[in-house]
């Protein structure tokens, strides 16, 4: 250093130079600090970003998912409306059903009484038949003795009348 210095004054140059340097590189080490903290940070906004950037594709998928499964929704409600009316149609093929089990023991039942009056029909028309035949008979005898009668009797013959 200089000589002309006063000693403490050298050792307060000296002093003030350690400090200097010491400030210095304290400054430079804070640079460095503060360099690598805004490289930090740059580097946290880079990934801030790209998961800004992902949540967004996330979201984007999401919204489609939703809407996909909106419309398989929307799509279902044709097959409730499917199944109501597969149940409309169940409910009435049982009605339909029980109706024809219904008419159908009906149609028994008259059949059966159709029957019987069909039995007792022809009943009454074989007596009728009968009876005709009877008649038919009587009247050919009756016939047979007007004609086997002799002339002499009464010319004016006449049947009698059978109820």
């Amino acid at each position: 250093m200089n000589s002309s210095l006063h000693p403490t004054q050298e050792h307060t140059m000296d002093s003030i130079s350690e400090a200097t340097d010491a400030l210095a590189q304290s400054q430079a080490e804070h640079h460095r600090e503060v360099k690598q903290h805004t490289t930090d940070i740059e580097s946290l906004k880079e990934e801030l970003k790209d998961f800004k950037e992902q949540m967004d594709r996330m979201m984007d998928e999401t919204s489609l998912l939703l809407e996909e499964h909106a419309k398989e929704i929307e799509a279902s409600q044709p097959v409730s409306e499917l199944q109501q009316q597969i149940d409309d149609i169940d409910i009435k093929t049982r009605r339909l059903r029980r109706d024809g089990r219904r008419m159908r023991i009906s149609l028994e039942k008259r059949r059966t009484r159709d029957a019987t009056t069909q039995r007792s029909l022809e009943r009454r028309t074989d007596r009728l038949t009968a009876e005709v035949s009877a008649l038919t008979n009587r009247t050919d005898i009756l016939s047979l003795q007007v004609l086997l009668s002799p002339p002499s009797l009464s010319p004016t013959f006449k049947l009698d009348r059978i109820d």
